[in-house]
């Protein structure tokens, strides 16, 4: 049974930064084919499942542990991103937290600046367990390729409250007050970074299948 990710985008008339945005979750996905667990959590069945989603979830952690060694082993830039890369195209496995990893890798790529992975709280610190890619642009936006969108956080806010509501454990009735604050792990403080020229130039030379043609 193939439980995947969202390859899904929504077609409706959007402005340019957007519809660029969206080419990146296209090329995530299209990229990294991946099952998650966390999606297989969330199926009304899954007490029918409960073999299928301890596999998911022990084989989510054994991915992990091998992203963990080689990214801390590793010391250039392309050896990190590989780090990172590698270990979801072996397992074809990937949470929100993996998803965020791959679209903050192709975004940084195809010249997104001013990004950085992020998780969904309430004002009052409370932990929406989903991570999304928040574009600090003039008009902010999430790319979120997990569920397969990217918008404005205006809207963003409403689809997290309405459309996807079924893949939290809480309601987010209050979809206004959700705040995007930056996430603080290793992982998220090396994507956070800003990346020089000359490493940009180098990723886009090895990762070219990554690169968005214009």
């Amino acid at each position: 049974m193939q439980i995947g990710v969202n390859n899904k985008v929504n077609f409706t008339s959007r402005n340019k930064t957007i519809r660029f945005a969206d080419d990146i979750v296209r090329k995530v996905n299209n990229e990294f084919p991946r099952i998650s667990a966390s999606r297989v959590d969330d199926f009304s069945s899954i007490n029918s499942k409960i073999i299928l989603q301890k596999k998911l979830w022990l084989e989510i952690n054994r991915m992990r542990d091998n992203r963990d060694i080689s990214f801390l082993c590793s010391k250039g830039i392309v050896e990190k991103f590989s780090s990172l890369i590698n270990p979801i195209k072996k397992f074809k496995l990937g949470n929100c937290s993996e998803s965020t990893h791959l679209t903050t890798l192709v975004a940084r790529l195809n010249g997104v600046k001013n990004c950085f992975p992020t998780r969904l709280y309430s004002p009052e610190g409370f932990d929406f367990d989903h991570s999304v890619l928040y574009v600090n642009d003039e008009k902010p936006y999430v790319i979120d390729a997990w569920l397969g969108f990217a918008d404005y956080l205006p809207e963003a806010r409403l689809r997290y409250q309405k459309e996807f509501r079924k893949h939290f454990e809480f309601d987010l009735a209050d979809s206004e007050k959700i705040i995007f604050p930056k996430s603080k792990n290793i992982y998220s403080n090396f994507l956070a970074r800003e990346f020089t020229k000359e490493e940009i130039e180098r990723l886009r030379d090895v990762f070219k299948n990554l690169v968005i043609k214009k």
